[in-house]
């Protein structure tokens, strides 16, 4: 919890997150390297694509952002990052299974008072863990229509650390991009992305004598699903949104359009991303 929730920071310039950090990681990570190995990176990145973008806060005119939930002390930021409540992980045991986590934070009451207390729009729950019971590596509540009141009381996500020391950065940034409404790929056939709320897939042949052709795909879609629906051993992920006005280049110099009127993850970003900020502020 903040010191003095007085102090908690907030503004309009995007969603402020409230990270939950599995016992596990906690104990084997100080939090100033949990920050440096994760939330810091991704939210960089998550900066990038957005300011690419071109998505602007309506006050600042800056680019909008995730940026992690603090307040202000004597002794500089405090940061909200903590372990799980126990409603949430009884005894120190948190569960393997997503959905099931997911669940148990949107009922959670401690939760829902340490969002209140941060001003924190989304909860992220970092788990050490990938869900082998839904095979899935990251999982979050997804909007679908602006202006549900019910929104704010399902911006929750879970993603796993990954294989490494440094944790894999695509994981969060997946499900913090879901938490603004982005899709996946029409061609997911367990969780295709609705219109518009859709990433892209696509394919072109290169130049070359043996006309290779290589698969394409925007940021939210699965490289699995691609190699399928595109029937190619390799595809490459364009770390942008899917767009009906996003060209991208290729390797054979011609330009591609990363996205369709159905497809346009990028218009969902804007159409989500304000409400997503405000959460906080009708969390009550």
């Amino acid at each position: 919890m903040p010191l003095n929730p007085e102090k908690a920071f907030e503004n309009s310039i995007g969603p402020g997150i409230l990270w939950l950090v599995h016992p596990s990681i906690a104990e084997n990570l100080a939090m100033y390297k949990f920050r440096e190995f994760l939330p810091v990176p991704v939210l960089d990145s998550i900066g990038s694509i957005l300011k690419e973008e071109g998505i602007i806060d309506g006050v600042t005119r800056l680019p909008m952002r995730y940026y992690t939930a603090h307040e202000t002390t004597s002794a500089g930021e405090r940061y909200a990052y903590s372990l799980p409540p126990e409603d949430v992980c009884p005894n120190g045991y948190c569960s393997r299974n997503y959905s099931e986590l997911l669940n148990k934070m949107a009922n959670s009451q401690k939760v829902r008072e340490m969002r209140i207390a941060w001003k924190a729009d989304v909860v992220m729950f970092v788990h050490p863990f990938f869900d082998v019971i839904n095979q899935a590596a990251g999982q979050a509540y997804q909007p679908k229509y602006m202006g549900d009141r019910n929104n704010k009381h399902l911006a929750y996500a879970v993603a796993g650390w990954g294989y490494n020391l440094f944790a894999d950065q695509y994981y969060s940034m997946h499900e913090l991009f879901h938490l603004i409404g982005l899709g996946h790929s029409v061609h997911n056939t367990s969780q295709p992305g609705t219109n518009t709320a859709r990433a892209f897939i696509g394919k072109y042949t290169d130049n070359d004598r043996e006309k290779t052709v290589y698969g394409v795909r925007s940021f939210m879609a699965y490289n699995d699903v691609c190699k399928v629906t595109a029937r190619v051993n390799n595809c490459i992920r364009f770390d942008h949104f899917s767009s009906n006005k996003r060209y991208v280049e290729l390797d054979n110099g011609e330009k591609l359009r990363l996205g369709s009127s159905h497809d346009n993850n990028s218009q969902t970003a804007v159409n989500f991303i304000r409400e997503v900020s405000n959460y906080s502020k009708i969390l009550r």
